[in-house]
């Protein structure tokens, strides 16, 4: 295995390896240095060959000249064979009795997608020929799902859509699998699957499709391919990529009949052969079998400066270079102090856009469009003044409106331009503000409207708030040309206590032509208050919004009003009243993960997550401020690992749940030499904290304390004293507080020791144990076995969430920064191993020797503390005393004492203990948050 460096230069990846130099360690890190959920910037070291200023941006005689500067792209890998695909590229091997499947079929595909490519409209596998001659094929949609088209006859298509999208960014490694149940009970069942790779586990996604009837697959006989070339099939993108794996069954996890795997061949072969005899082919352009760093990436970023040196002789010049993720530049500068309501309404793009946030001294609204928001020229009965307008704590002040004191009763007016295009038939226009106010006067919004023949209308939504009539009536003011306007009364909402209740609201009016008239639809909080239709009314384009307000007092009467965007139909689309209400609320119950997902999503940062992020608690209003602090306050409060991956630009989430109960990723064996020193537990107070108290933002708070244990407040020796810890959390309700702070104080109160790095130096290992340890991630387990040389008697079972690697010319040094994974072992229903730890209620009654098989346990008699099972279905149970494993194979009588039977020195310890030493279980379930 060895390095391969790839630079993003004019529109392509282009391998720069070559460049490298071998006399300088390539350096990578990724994660955390300690435990946290703060993301950490991952950062890669490595130094070019500049002898010729190739790689020196200004050169002009350089050939990258013009194409590399700040922010360029690098990626870094350990070079692998693969498929490597850019464009329409393929894999392809002729027609089979085997790949004959005319039932029940089971297909995989293992592949890396890159940009710009990306897993929404492309061609994953088929067996597909002209018309007569098609068999099936699968591919992604154009809005990233699964799709699988069959035919009985060759001709005729039969589908199937999977319910949700592939999960996950829009490009890295994927595997993705579909089914095909023929006959399942009287219909046609499918069902798709996605895995990290073709490995599994295969985790179902969505629901399964079902059809009545029961089907088949027409036997064509055309070749099977892997990648494009799929004809007569449209709306497919071509691959940019890499294909690892490929697997047909016969059958649903039935026997294999095709499984080609391009990861073992030879890079530049045209042609090889499976384990089931079929003979592959790669297409002549657009695919070869080259060596890539798609199997094994290490990392990917961008190079923010380009630092030449040189020697004053001329003989050498070169360039360091240190790359890192998006968290650096998240973290460069100034951020503005954004919200989310303002970061979500620029995310929609809208045609114009007035926030009202602007400073005290401006004279008008800044806008996004074309024309400010004006206060009506020489006309000064009322106060306006921007930056003064509270909504809550979360959103920026905006325009304040309220009376001087000079000229009670009077009004004051405000307007801002728009001029939306000409909308077609069925086209709609809409108009969206914020507005808080706890006593009201007559405030008007207007959206202005033209008609065929230079005719305008306004439609003037008045908010009542006299104690009769505390509503929202909607109004139009007819203007005909060359006469006096007239009023209509259109519609009335019912009583609304959001007029005048002090919170803030959402208010929208929105307009549709429906080719007769106009219909019309008022929203207050994402609900509709009132609704109908204008007949005969031809809606063409909306020119202006005004606001009309008279403060119903002297000068005790402000209103609040902010965030007034203008929707056209045509021009993007107009998003839901229900979630811009949801914005304007801070989405306050929002979980945590989708929180993370939405602020990416807004913000264009590519997220990769792992775990259901819809499953994290529930979180209060997302402050103001900038955005990364903003996102980490999400992972904090989920207690997950946020971090960046290692395979493309962006962030990476990994929720609490998802680190639950994991088989290992990797497991090393300390005595056949598979780790290198120092491999040191550290049993230090780093992480303690038996005394926290979590605290709810701008909420109550709880307190949460061990006290008794050997981590507990009591003092030495009983425990190690009051290690206090107040956490922040922005939680949505203090009912969730009890249990935070408890999963808190567990991970504070671990008594285990640490072990901050276990290192593995990769020429040591076999191949597939080198493999094995490039695929550990952040948030995966590692074990270590075997370590009673280093008098350590339990295996070693550790979460990663940081690593580092030294590559050089022979050396792979490869360093993880690790935790004890016991937190993350809870309790499942089906857990036959594990049992809820018991604390340490039980000791031993008597002394015993190290050869001794009967026990004698009893228990503290104090309430809560049962007696052990005594029922044989439950045996074996592995217990621990004094760091010695054993096994409990039997347990007799119900009183106190109890009579156990064990098995002696599972883990090598072989000693005598003493009455007293507790008894435990040696691998006890929590109960998970």
């Amino acid at each position: 295995m060895s390095l391969l460096v790839e630079m993003y230069v004019d529109g392509a990846w282009t391998d720069i390896t070559s460049d490298v130099y071998t006399r300088d360690s390539v350096t990578i890190t990724h994660g955390q240095s300690d435990e946290g959920s703060s993301a950490a910037p991952a950062q890669l070291n490595l130094t070019l060959n500049n002898r010729d200023g190739q790689y020196s941006p200004r050169n002009p005689l350089s050939p990258y000249y013009g194409k590399i500067g700040r922010n360029t792209g690098i990626r870094a890998g350990i070079s692998s064979v693969a498929l490597k695909m850019t464009g329409l590229g393929y894999a392809s091997t002729p027609d089979s009795a085997g790949l004959s499947v005319v039932g029940d079929i089971d297909i995989r595909v293992d592949v890396s997608v890159d940009a710009p490519s990306s897993w929404h409209g492309i061609a994953l596998a088929s067996k597909w020929g002209a018309a007569g001659n098609m068999s099936w094929y699968l591919q992604t949609t154009e809005l990233g799902r699964l799709h699988f088209v069959w035919t009985e006859n060759g001709t005729d298509e039969f589908d199937a859509l999977s319910t949700v999208a592939i999960p996950g960014p829009l490009t890295g490694r994927k595997a993705v699998r579909v089914t095909l149940d023929v006959d399942d009970g009287g219909a046609n069942t499918t069902t798709f699957y996605t895995a990290d790779t073709i490995d599994g586990p295969w985790e179902m996604l969505g629901n399964p499709v079902s059809y009545i009837g029961v089907t088949s697959i027409f036997n064509s006989t055309a070749t099977t391919n892997i990648g494009m070339a799929t004809p007569g099939v449209t709306g497919l993108f071509s691959l940019f990529g890499a294909a690892f794996a490929a697997e047909i069954r016969n059958g649903i996890d039935g026997a294999l009949v095709a499984s080609p795997d391009f990861t073992t061949q030879t890079a530049g072969a045209s042609a090889f052969t499976d384990a089931q005899g079929n003979t592959w082919t790669v297409s002549l352009f657009y695919a070869s079998l080259a060596n890539t760093l798609h199997q094994f990436p290490r990392f990917a970023g961008e190079v923010s400066s380009f630092p030449p040196k040189w020697e004053l002789s001329g003989n050498d010049a070169w360039m360091p270079l240190e790359a890192s993720g998006i968290v650096r530049r998240l973290n460069q500068g100034r951020n503005p102090n954004s919200t989310g309501l303002l970061e979500y309404l620029l995310s929609l793009n809208p045609y114009t856009y007035w926030p009202l946030t602007d400073g005290s001294s401006a004279a008008t609204g800044a806008v996004y469009g074309a024309y400010p928001f004006y206060r009506f020229r020489g006309v000064d009965l009322v106060s306006a003044e921007f930056g003064s307008g509270e909504l809550n704590s979360d959103l920026s002040n905006v325009l304040r409106i309220t009376n001087t004191g000079d000229h009670p009763g009077n009004d004051g007016f405000f307007y801002g331009d728009s001029h939306t295009p000409d909308l077609t038939a069925g086209g709609s226009v809409a108009l969206d503000f914020v507005w808080r106010a706890e006593v009201l006067g007559p405030l008007n919004v207007g959206l202005w409207t033209f008609r065929t023949g230079g005719e305008y209308d306004v439609w003037r939504l008045r908010f009542r708030a006299d104690g009769a009539n505390d509503d929202v009536e909607l109004t139009v003011e007819l203007d005909t040309l060359g006469a006096s306007p007239t009023t209509v009364t259109l519609a009335n909402s019912a009583a609304l206590s959001e007029v005048t209740d002090g919170n803030v609201h959402h208010c929208r009016i929105q307009l549709t032509d429906n080719g007769t008239g106009t219909d019309y639809a008022v929203y207050v909080d994402g609900s509709s208050v009132l609704s109908g239709t204008r007949a005969s009314y031809d809606l063409r384009n909306a020119a202006r919004v005004t606001v009309n307000y008279i403060p119903d007092g002297v000068d005790d009467t402000p209103l609040s009003l902010g965030h007034v965007a203008f929707w056209p139909s045509g021009w993007t689309a107009i998003p839901s009243a229900v979630d811009l209400a949801y914005a304007v609320t801070s989405y306050l119950g929002e979980p945590a993960g989708e929180r993370i997902s939405r602020l990416c999503s807004d913000n264009g940062i590519t997220l990769q997550s792992h775990g259901d992020l819809a499953d994290t608690y529930a979180m209060g209003r997302q402050p103001g401020g900038a955005l990364l602090p903003i996102i980490e306050e999400a992972a904090a409060l989920d207690m997950g690992l946020l971090y960046e991956p290692r395979d493309m630009l962006g962030l990476a989430y990994r929720t609490r749940k998802d680190l639950y109960n994991q088989a290992p990723r990797v497991t090393l064996d300390y005595a056949a030499g598979e780790l290198a020193p120092p491999l040191e537990p550290v049993d230090d107070d780093q992480r303690t904290r038996n005394d926290i108290f979590a605290q709810r933002v701008n909420g109550g708070s709880y307190q949460a304390t061990l006290s008794s244990g050997p981590l507990s407040i009591l003092e030495p020796p009983g425990g190690v004293g009051r290690y206090k810890d107040e956490v922040p959390l922005n939680v949505e309700s203090d009912d969730a507080l009890p249990e935070l702070a408890g999963w808190l104080l567990m991970l504070g109160t671990i008594d285990e020791a640490r072990f901050p790095s276990v290192t593995v130096n990769m020429v040591v290992l076999s191949e597939e144990q080198q493999a094995a340890v490039l695929r550990v991630s952040v948030g995966d387990r590692l074990v270590v076995t075997n370590a009673s040389a280093a008098n350590l008697y339990d295996d070693l079972s550790l979460l990663v969430i940081g690593y580092k690697e030294d590559i050089g010319p022979v050396e792979h040094v490869w360093q993880a920064v690790c935790v004890p994974y016991s937190p993350y072992e809870v309790l499942e229903l089906d857990d036959s191993t594990s049992r809820l730890s018991p604390g340490e209620d039980y000791h031993l009654a008597a002394d015993i020797t190290s050869a001794a098989t009967a026990l004698s346990v009893e228990r503290n008699v104090i309430e809560g503390v049962e007696g052990w099972t005594t029922d044989a279905a439950d045996m074996p149970i592995p217990i621990m005393i004094g760091g010695e494993e054993m096994s409990l194979t039997a347990v007799t009588g119900t009183g106190n004492p109890q009579s156990f039977t064990v098995t002696r020195s599972v883990n090598g310890v072989v000693k005598a203990h003493s009455a007293g030493d507790v008894v435990r279980l040696a691998r006890r379930a929590r109960l998970a948050l």
